[in-house]
């Protein structure tokens, strides 16, 4: 096989900083897809600037669902997920066109994502051994429908393999984005059910998160990077659990009218559909067989990048016939959306 058969999904957001990079390493890929959720600033523009891709405009649904959504306008079944934010390597390049891919599309290939805080490569703290699955065929996997730590859902019996090459990532280009992700994913998870902490407790989760981060996860060996990502783990956490208790103690119910306008206010809106309230056409995808291939599965902890991994393996030791069921995140709760 080759590249012609892979189709590239990006969901993006004012991502015009770090698009244009990213587009130009998918440069030898047939179809690129773009499905931008309202943005503001010259991200469409540098679309059109490449003729391999395709710009869809569309709503925000959560991360997990928009990546579905997303990857439904491709023009075949095999999706490389890739975020705005990320680049890849010609050794990966390489990687990915040597692939012989199963025609049933039972195989997942997992990328080692490398973390990049203000340009340095960051390998402790948790944001090390980032392996994630990437390719995946839309007829047998898909995202969960976590709206945040989303992550492929791999069926049991069907393989993940280790591919050669790095998937670098600008996970963070200005401090003041581990702010905005603590604000916007906690808003995100406020809605969601859970189990409502004591004030003590939170606090106490946040102290653990931290000390898991820099002492655990040996973030101290990071120097002030290391120290920026353990606080924003116990920030994370914090929020996460605190907002859930007030909103608790103030009567705020799930998925009601509040925490669907929070929502709006965090990410700025979404784009419009048509006037009918339907998206663009596209190359048609069965919703069912997306859905049927939806598993929930616990999230990450707010700022680490690799989140809960499956045991992916080496091409030469992958056995379709393990009976484990396995996931992996696609997107790094640090990576700016």
């Amino acid at each position: 096989m080759s590249l012609r058969d892979l189709h590239a999904v990006i969901i993006a957001r004012d991502a015009a900083a770090t698009i244009r990079a990213t587009l130009e390493t998918l440069a030898a890929l047939p179809e690129v897809v773009v499905y931008d959720n309202g943005s503001t600033d010259g991200t469409p523009a540098i679309c059109a600037e490449h003729g391999n891709v395709r710009l869809v405009h569309g709503e925000f649904l959560g991360f997990g669902p928009t990546k579905n959504r997303a990857a439904s306008f491709a023009g075949g079944d095999w999706i490389l997920s890739i975020d705005a934010d990320e680049r890849v390597s010609p050794e990966l390049l390489a990687a990915l066109d040597a692939l012989d891919l199963p025609p049933d599309g039972r195989a997942a290939y997992a990328v080692n994502r490398h973390n990049l805080l203000l340009g340095k490569h960051v390998r402790r703290a948790g944001w090390g051994d980032d392996w994630l699955v990437r390719l995946y065929d839309r007829r047998v996997c898909a995202f969960d429908g976590a709206r945040v730590h989303e992550k492929v859902v791999v069926p049991d019996g069907v393989p993940v393999v280790r591919l050669r090459g790095a998937l670098w990532h600008e996970a963070v280009t200005d401090v003041d984005q581990f702010l905005k992700k603590i604000s916007r994913y906690s808003e995100l998870r406020r809605g969601s059910r859970g189990r409502v902490k004591h004030p003590l407790a939170i606090v106490l989760g946040a102290a653990w998160a931290f000390f898991r981060s820099y002492v655990l996860k040996a973030g101290f060996l990071e120097g002030w990077r290391g120290l920026v990502i353990a606080n924003s783990d116990a920030q994370g956490s914090f929020f996460r659990h605190m907002k859930r208790y007030v909103d608790a103690k103030e009567g705020i119910g799930d998925g009601g009218i509040r925490e669907s306008g929070r929502r709006e206010a965090a990410y700025g809106g979404a784009a419009a559909y048509g006037s009918d309230g339907r998206a663009p056409d596209s190359t048609p995808c069965s919703s069912a067989r997306i859905e049927s291939a939806i598993a929930s599965g616990e999230s990450a902890p707010m700022s680490s990048p690799t989140g809960p991994r499956s045991r992916s393996r080496n091409a030469d030791d992958a056995s379709p016939s393990e009976a484990s069921s396995r996931s992996l995140r696609a997107g790094g709760p640090s990576t700016p959306t």
